[in-house]
C-alpha cells in the first residue's frame, strides 16, 4: 500500500526526475530557503523550454538572433541528453548534472565532461541546482550562479538572508553579475 501511494504521489506531481532527486537527496543538506525550494521545483529541466536550429550545435533562448531561419522548441533536459552547448550570445538557462555528496558531504553539480562526477546524475537547470543547495564542482570548473534583485546593487548567494524578503530575484552567472553588481557584504559571495 505504501509503495503504491508513493508511486501515485510521484506520478501526480509531474515534477520530473530532477525534482525527485532533489527531494530524495536533501536529508543531509542544509535547508533551502522556502522561496528557493519552490523555485527549484519549478525549474525542472524537463519543463524549461529552449530552442534549437536544424544545423546548430548550441541551444538558445527565445528571441535569439540565431533562431531567425530555423527554430524548434525542446527542453533543457533534451539538449543535455543531446550534448548541446548554451549559446554564448543569448545565454539560455544552463544545465548541469547533479550528483550525490562528496567526501565532505557537499552536494555537487558538474558539467557534462567532468571526469570526477560519480553516482546517479540528474539533469537540472543551474538555477535549480543552486537553489537546492548543490555546489559547483571545482574539478570541472562548473559555473557559479548568484542572485540579484530588481532594485539592488549587489549579487548574493542563494541562501543570503538579504534575499529572504525580496519579492523578485534573478539568477545569473557570477561572471555576468560581476560586470554590473558588487558582492553582498552579508553573504560574501565570491568575487
Amino acid at each position: 500500500m505504501r509503495k503504491t501511494g508513493l508511486l501515485a504521489l510521484v506520478g501526480g506531481l509531474v515534477l520530473g526526475l530532477a525534482a525527485v532527486c532533489v527531494a530524495a537527496d536533501t536529508k543531509d543538506a542544509p535547508a533551502a530557503p522556502p522561496k528557493a525550494a519552490a523555485a527549484a521545483a519549478n525549474n525542472d529541466a524537463s519543463s524549461i523550454t529552449v530552442y534549437v536550429t536544424e544545423t546548430g550545435k548550441s541551444y538558445h533562448a527565445d528571441g535569439c538572433k540565431f533562431l531567425a531561419k530555423s527554430k524548434k522548441a525542446t527542453t533543457l533536459a533534451q539538449v543535455a541528453k543531446d550534448g548541446l552547448s548554451p549559446c554564448s550570445v543569448c545565454k539560455p538557462p544552463q544545465y548541469v548534472f547533479a550528483t550525490g555528496t562528496d567526501k565532505d558531504k557537499n552536494k555537487l553539480y558538474h558539467l557534462a565532461a567532468c571526469k570526477t562526477a560519480k553516482g546517479t546524475q540528474a539533469v537540472m537547470s543551474l538555477e535549480a541546482a543552486t537553489l537546492a543547495g548543490f555546489a559547483p564542482c571545482a574539478d570541472c570548473k562548473a559555473p557559479l550562479m548568484v542572485f540579484v534583485t530588481d532594485s539592488g546593487k549587489s549579487y548574493h548567494r542563494a541562501e543570503c538572508t538579504t534575499l529572504a524578503n525580496s519579492k523578485s530575484k534573478t539568477g545569473m552567472l557570477l561572471e555576468d553579475a560581476k560586470k554590473s553588481y558588487k558582492p553582498c557584504g552579508t553573504c560574501k559571495p565570491p568575487e
